[in-house]
């Protein structure tokens, strides 16, 4: 069931991605000319950005690295749910029941690690793709490769480290309103939300966990869009130059 469950996963990655690939090329092009020494506020903003983009290239830009973004997408959803229920599944069997909710943030965060080897790759491939026009993903494959060698792939790795506890702190959040709304309205604490107040709660631990997460994504994007130098010194010139 868990292979049936990690395709599904992937597969509703890839829809999502069809939808909101135009935002997530603007909102990596807005953070590397910010990380590239950009003082022009107005030249940065989304707005700017996404009529640059459509002036220079067309519609067509804000889908460029579509094919190796989906396979990052579809690796990374379907690597997360086969290791998680997988991993799940064993230890529910071995325990002889179900797992707490610690165990599962911690088998979660775990799950997302595990499958960083061969996401992180296609995702600076990507990265590169959508914030610049060098030329085709073989040409910024060789020169990643010739530039940075094989440790390029894994440009802004430490980011991850932090950026894997997003599921994980959406999950409490959500978790810990729900209990909220349930003992608010005498219900048990683990009943089922309407399918109002679940949106609105997951809405809201999703927005929480963004913006814990957001600094660490924002020197991810930095360093992977060809930022020199480690995480460290990535963050250390966003905060000089640019501050919070």
């Amino acid at each position: 069931m868990s292979a049936v469950e990690a395709l599904a996963a992937a597969q509703g990655g890839l829809i999502a991605l069809a939808a909101t690939m135009p935002i997530e090329t603007i909102q990596k092009t807005q953070v590397a000319l910010q990380s590239n020494g950009c003082q022009n506020q107005g030249a940065a903003s989304a707005r700017a950005v996404a009529e640059r983009l459509l002036r220079d290239n067309g519609f067509v830009a804000f889908y460029r690295g579509a094919g190796v973004l989906s396979a990052m997408v579809a690796t990374e959803k379907f690597g997360y749910y086969l290791v998680y229920h997988f991993c799940k599944s064993r230890l529910a069997h071995a325990g002889g029941g179900a797992l707490g909710m610690g165990s599962n943030l911690v088998l979660g965060y775990l799950s997302d690690i595990a499958r960083l080897p061969l996401t992180m790759p296609l995702d600076l491939l990507s990265t590169r793709m959508q914030t610049s026009t060098s030329g085709s993903l073989a040409r910024i494959f060789n020169d990643v490769l010739r530039t940075e060698g094989v440790r390029g792939f894994y440009s802004g790795w430490q980011a991850y480290f932090v950026l894997a506890l997003k599921p994980a702190i959406q999950i409490f959040i959500f978790e810990r309103l729900k209990a909220r709304l349930n003992r608010r309205a005498g219900r048990a604490l683990d009943a089922s939300l309407s399918f109002g107040q679940a949106f609105c709660a997951g809405a809201l631990a999703r927005l929480v966990a963004t913006l814990l997460c957001y600094p660490f994504f924002f020197a991810r994007i930095s360093a992977q869009a060809g930022g020199r130098g480690g995480m460290r010194s990535v963050m250390s010139k966003i905060w000089r130059e640019q501050g919070l």
